[in-house]
């Protein structure tokens, strides 16, 4: 959870400074702002005896499972923001097609 408030407060402070992030940047902060990590995490709570303190340990450690499914949902999200809050914010979109 304090990952994914701080790279809320990343995207702030890019916001309010007028600051346009790398690709590269904008998708490793991606990574936590698409809440996968924190769901996935929930999920696994809920199951039950699966949901054992190895298992805990695995999923903090970021596989590369949930790192993938991090960046394709902050894709698809940013598919459907720049379809309609098109010069609101900076997505991957903007930034991709932007980059010298």
């Amino acid at each position: 959870m304090k990952k994914l408030v701080r790279a809320y407060f990343q995207e702030a402070k890019w916001y309010h400074g007028n600051t346009v992030p790398r690709m590269e940047e904008y998708m490793m902060n991606g990574i936590h702002t698409s809440t996968v990590p924190d769901l996935s995490t929930a999920c696994w709570l809920g199951m039950g005896d699966e949901a054992t303190k190895e298992a805990f340990e695995w999923i903090t450690t970021e596989p590369p499972i949930i790192v993938a499914s991090s960046i394709i949902s902050r894709l698809l999200n940013d598919i459907v923001s720049h379809e309609v809050y098109y010069d609101y914010s900076p997505n991957s979109f903007s930034l991709k097609f932007n980059e010298p």
